[in-house]
Order: C-alpha cells, then sequence, then structure tokens
C-alpha cells in the first residue's frame, strides 16, 4: 500500500480580510460576484455559469444547476442580496447574470483575476499568494456557519457536499474555535 500523503491544513484568510476584499470592488458586478460566495457559499465556476432563471427573488433563493458531480441544489438568498441583485439584473428574464465583456458568461480564470485585483486593492500584503484565492471565500462561508453553530448536515447541504466528511474539514481549520474549546473547562 502507498504511503499516505501529508495532509496540510488550508491557509485561510484573517478574519477581516473577506469583508475588506468585498469593500474594495470597484463595480455592483464585481462586489455581487464576491458577495455570491462569501455570504452564499458558491464555487467560483457556480457565480460563472450563475443564470437569470435561476434566480427567485419572490421566493429568496436561488438554484444551483449541475454543480460538481451533475448535482443541484437550491440556496437561499440573504435578504440584504436580493434588492441589489435584482436591480443588477433589471428586466432581464434570461441569459447570464453576469455577462462578460464579450456578451456571455464570466470565466473562471476571469473571476480569480477580478479577485486577486480588489485583494490588492484592499491592501492584503500576500494577495498574490495562493492563500488569498475564490476558494477562500467560500471557505469563510462554512466556517462561519460552523462557528455560528448551524448544524454540520445543514452546512453540508448548502456547500453542496455529497458527504459529512467534505463539511467536516472545514471545521478543523478554525483557530478561533480552537481556543474556545481549549479556554471552556477554565472559565468556570
Amino acid at each position: 500500500m502507498p504511503a499516505r500523503k501529508p495532509r496540510k491544513l488550508p491557509q485561510v484568510l484573517a478574519e477581516n480580510e473577506p469583508e475588506l476584499i468585498v469593500e474594495a470592488a470597484s463595480t455592483q458586478r464585481e462586489r455581487l460576484m464576491l458577495l455570491l460566495m462569501l455570504v452564499c457559499g458558491l464555487r467560483v465556476s457556480e457565480v460563472a455559469r450563475l443564470r437569470v432563471d435561476h434566480l427567485d427573488f419572490r421566493r429568496r433563493a436561488m438554484w444551483v444547476r449541475e454543480s460538481k458531480n451533475k448535482r443541484d441544489r437550491l440556496i437561499p438568498l440573504p435578504r440584504h442580496l436580493v434588492g441589489p441583485l435584482r436591480g443588477y439584473v433589471g428586466a432581464r428574464r434570461d441569459g447570464p447574470v453576469f455577462v462578460s465583456p464579450r456578451g456571455g458568461h464570466y470565466t473562471k480564470r476571469a473571476l480569480q483575476k477580478m479577485l486577486k485585483r480588489c485583494a490588492v486593492a484592499a491592501g492584503i500584503s500576500d494577495a498574490m499568494t495562493p492563500r488569498v484565492r475564490c476558494h477562500a471565500l467560500r471557505h469563510v462561508f462554512c466556517v462561519r456557519l460552523l462557528e455560528a453553530g448551524v448544524p454540520i448536515h445543514e452546512v453540508r447541504d448548502l456547500m453542496g457536499h455529497s458527504d459529512l466528511t467534505s463539511t467536516n474539514e472545514y471545521a478543523n481549520t478554525s483557530p478561533e474555535r480552537l481556543r474556545d474549546a481549549i479556554e471552556r473547562p477554565y472559565l468556570a
């Protein structure tokens, strides 16, 4: 049997960095794309492929169609995103939510470059390193839900994971959670 490859914990964004990146967005479109990753947990590919007909403003929800492993999932839209997203979409009824300068969907690479540009504008010193990437916003979404006490099976469903093992990996990366756990016995 081959030796197991050592497993490294992912490098994560500092507590305030996600919001700094979003604030540094230069357009409403950039801000909305970043927020969908940060507050809805969408993958970069899901943001790039999001279509207007996947949004249901009346139910405050959006469909993520044929995501990883060709699975669909319904994601609730936070109240604070409904108005800006509805305003951005306007009267359009179909097509990509975020239309690229060429008229089609954004590419994953274009979104990754946009995130890096926003991170640099936010003054994040290591913005061009692998630590600062689109998936880091999704990571923050998951960790914040787990820290808020959302049951892990609900977080799994929101993330679109096929099993709890994938979701549980995010639970092991929060130094704050571990710090709180070690302090608990001494607070009595």
